[in-house]
C-alpha cells in the first residue's frame, strides 16, 4: 500500500541566526533594545525607581527637572521619572496578556470558522454566526466600546485586559480565517484525508501551522494599539486608576499644565508610549518581511 505524506514548512530559529538578524537592521536594533528597557522597566523599574511612585511629596510639587528629580514632579508632588520607570508593570502586562489571549482564541476560532465555512453542515452553519458575530464585535469603534464596557464592568487591570482580549480578537480571527480559506483547498489537504487523517489532526498539524504567520506578524503592532488604547482609557479615567502609576493616568494628571509651561509631567510618559509603540511597529514590520522571505 502506497503512502502520501503531508508536509509543512518549518523554520529553523538559532540564537546566532536572530542575533545576526536583528544586528543587521539598524531599525530593528534601535527597536529591540527599547523594548529590552522597557521590559526592563516592568520587572525591575519600581525597585529602581529613587522616589517611592506612589507616595507624593506636596513640597517638590511642579518641581523642574533637575538632579533630585530627573523628569521633575507633577502636580501632585509624584516624582515623574519614578513613575514613568514604574509604568510599565502595568502598561506591558495588560496589553501582552490581553493580544496573547485574543490571538490565542481568535487564531482557533479563525481555524474552525474558516475550515467549516460554507459546509452545508452544523459545523457550516456554526462557521457562518461565528463570522457574522465577529463582524459585529469590529462594526464599532473599539474606544468606544471599550469606555462604554469598561464602564459597566468597572475598571481595575483584570477587566480592562479581559475587554481587551475580547476586542482584539476579530482581528485574529480575520487573519487566521482568510489563510484557512486558501490553505484548505490544496492538494495537501485531501491527500491527508485519503490516508485517514481525522479533521482535527490535520487542523492541528497541517493547517493551523501554515495559517498563522499572518495572525503572529499582527500581534506585535497590535500589541502597540493596547498600548495607546490602555492609556486612553487610564487618560479619561476609565482604567487605571491613580496613584497607580500609568503612562496615561500620568499625561491626564498633567495635561493642564502644560499651557502654563509645566510640561514635564505629561510630556516624559507621552515620550515613553510614543517610543515603546514605535518599537513595537517596527519590530512587527521586522517579522513579516523576515518570515515572508
Amino acid at each position: 500500500m502506497s503512502s502520501i505524506a503531508v508536509t509543512t514548512k518549518s523554520v529553523t530559529l538559532s540564537g546566532k541566526r536572530i542575533v545576526h538578524w536583528i544586528g543587521s537592521d539598524v531599525r530593528l536594533t534601535v527597536a529591540v533594545v527599547i523594548l529590552t528597557c522597557m521590559v526592563f522597566c516592568a520587572i525591575w523599574g519600581p525597585r529602581l525607581a529613587p522616589y517611592n511612585p506612589e507616595l507624593p511629596d506636596q513640597a517638590v510639587r511642579l518641581s523642574a527637572p533637575s538632579r533630585h528629580h530627573l523628569f521633575g514632579a507633577d502636580v501632585n508632588g509624584f516624582d515623574v521619572f519614578s513613575r514613568v520607570i514604574s509604568a510599565p508593570r502595568l502598561d506591558l502586562l495588560i496589553p501582552a496578556v490581553s493580544v496573547s489571549v485574543s490571538l490565542a482564541v481568535g487564531s482557533f476560532l479563525g481555524l474552525l470558522g474558516g475550515f467549516f465555512a460554507g459546509r452545508r453542515s452544523v459545523s457550516g452553519w456554526l462557521a457562518e454566526l461565528l463570522t457574522r458575530l465577529m463582524d459585529i464585535i469590529q462594526s464599532f469603534p473599539v474606544f468606544i466600546v471599550a469606555l462604554v464596557l469598561v464602564g459597566v464592568a468597572g475598571g481595575g487591570t483584570q477587566n480592562v485586559i479581559i475587554i481587551l482580549a475580547v476586542l482584539f480578537t476579530p482581528i485574529f480571527f480575520r487573519y487566521v480565517r482568510g489563510q484557512v480559506l486558501s490553505e484548505r483547498e490544496r492538494l495537501f489537504i485531501e491527500a491527508g484525508v485519503a490516508i485517514g487523517n481525522s479533521w482535527w489532526r490535520l487542523l492541528a498539524l497541517y493547517v493551523l501551522p501554515n495559517s498563522f504567520t499572518p495572525a503572529l506578524v499582527q500581534a506585535s503592532p497590535t500589541m502597540g494599539f493596547a498600548i495607546l488604547l490602555t492609556a486612553g482609557l487610564s487618560f479619561v479615567g476609565a482604567g487605571v486608576r491613580p496613584p497607580t502609576p500609568e503612562w496615561g493616568a500620568m499625561i491626564a494628571a498633567g495635561a493642564e499644565q502644560m499651557v502654563t509651561g509645566q510640561w514635564w509631567a505629561s510630556v516624559f510618559p507621552g515620550l515613553a508610549i510614543g517610543l515603546t509603540v514605535f518599537a513595537l511597529a517596527i519590530v512587527g514590520e521586522a517579522l513579516r518581511v523576515r518570515l515572508e522571505e
